[in-house]
Order: structure tokens, then sequence, then C-alpha cells
């Protein structure tokens, strides 16, 4: 059985997702982070960070804000 283009492309991005999801977080346990610092980091647009922290906190992982626009941290 082999992939169509489509197939392999939305397993690439679901992969990258998913990494870049497990790396936000382990840098959120260290210390709080700025959205838009991790957005350039990680070459994505802000939105895309806030979208990847809000699948992670819907998947159980306890991330909250800290005061101030667009900072956030892991709960231990």
């Amino acid at each position: 059985m082999t992939k169509r283009k489509g197939e392999a492309k939305m397993q690439g991005d679901f992969q990258s997702r998913f990494v870049r999801c497990l790396a936000i977080y382990r840098r959120l346990q260290t210390s709080p982070g700025s959205v838009a610092k991790m957005a350039v980091n990680y070459g994505v647009s802000v939105r895309t960070i806030q979208r990847d922290i809000n699948a992670l906190t819907l998947a159980g992982y306890p991330i909250m804000p800290v005061v101030g626009k667009g900072i956030y941290k892991a709960e231990a």
C-alpha cells in the first residue's frame, strides 16, 4: 500500500507539531516562556504557539498563564 503525497505531508505536519509541542512543554517546565520568543525559536507564528499551548492544555498538561501578556509556565 503506497501513500499519496497529501498523506505523507499530513503525517510530517503531525510529527513536527508533536515534537514542537513536547519541546514547548519541556521548555515551560524549566522556566516561564514568552509566546513571541518561542515562535521565533521554532520558526512559526505566535498563533501557532498559542494553538500548541491550547492543545497541550486540552490534553491535560498543566500549563498556566503568568502575569504579563503571552507568558506561560508549566505547573509542577
